[in-house]
């Protein structure tokens, strides 16, 4: 089992930090892994401001006690 939660972001989800937990056997935990990430525009090849839909996504993800809003 693979439990996810958002621990950074900034208020537009442009860039963010997920932290993934690896379980086995769905108690031990088998790996941590932190992914830091940002949207992309590949046409301009440049950081960009995500779509609206995307936004709903990382609005109703779960969040770790500890998270923080990157201002």
């Amino acid at each position: 089992m693979i439990d996810l939660k958002l621990i950074k972001a900034k208020r537009n989800y442009a860039r963010w930090s997920i932290q993934h937990t690896i379980l086995k056997n769905e108690n031990i935990i088998s790996a941590i892994i932190n992914i830091d990430g940002a949207w992309l525009n590949t046409i301009e090849r440049k950081l960009a401001v995500p779509p609206l839909e995307a936004e709903k996504v990382f609005s109703e993800m779960p969040v770790d006690e500890s998270f923080q809003w990157l201002d």
